[in-house]
């Protein structure tokens, strides 16, 4: 952003994302204004922004959502925001601790105001969310279920092959074919 983008900007809205909830700490500048949680539920989160737009002077070019990328839970949230031209930004965890440094406490309340925090703090270096091309969302989804499956694999391999020593062999092959670890 330029320096004098960084003046357009009036409120800071830190979201801490987790997949049952979303916690909300809504700054005007440096003053925090309030915290709010609600359901990670898009008829929530779109009842949410609605409040938002009857704060005074609040529209949404004035304002940044912030959060921390958590993968899928941010979905409803990051859906919601687009439709309604949101400036968004997800950043990874590591970027805003190390902004902060070393701090004591940690629950869902404090981390939502640490991120607005971080997004007045580093307004004028902060990137907004663009939406990666479906297919590339695709592709994670597969290779992430890839990688599961796996691991899955893995995990069944060790003790089926454990167990052969001590029932029948052609028992043993059998089950070792039916589940696929055969090598």
């Amino acid at each position: 952003m330029e320096h004098e983008k960084t003046k357009k900007y009036v409120y800071f809205i830190g979201i801490d994302v987790s997949k049952d909830e979303l916690d909300f700490a809504v700054r005007r500048g440096r003053e925090l204004e309030f915290h709010k949680e609600i359901k990670n539920q898009v008829s929530e989160i779109n009842l949410f922004i609605h409040d938002l737009k009857k704060l005074p002077n609040f529209t949404l070019a004035k304002s940044i959502f912030c959060m921390e990328q958590t993968g899928i839970y941010c979905n409803h949230l990051i859906s919601c925001l687009k439709k309604v031209k949101a400036n968004i930004v997800c950043t990874a965890s590591e970027h805003i601790r190390q902004s902060i440094g070393k701090v004591r406490g940690k629950n869902d309340k404090i981390d939502a105001i640490r991120i607005s925090e971080y997004a007045y703090t580093q307004r004028d270096i902060l990137r907004f969310f663009t939406p990666k091309r479906p297919v590339i969302e695709q592709l994670r989804s597969l290779n992430t279920l890839r990688n599961r499956m796996i691991s899955l694999q893995m995990s069944l391999r060790i003790p089926l092959k454990e167990q052969a020593g001590f029932i029948r062999k052609g028992m043993s092959k059998q089950i070792l074919v039916y589940v696929n670890v055969v090598p």
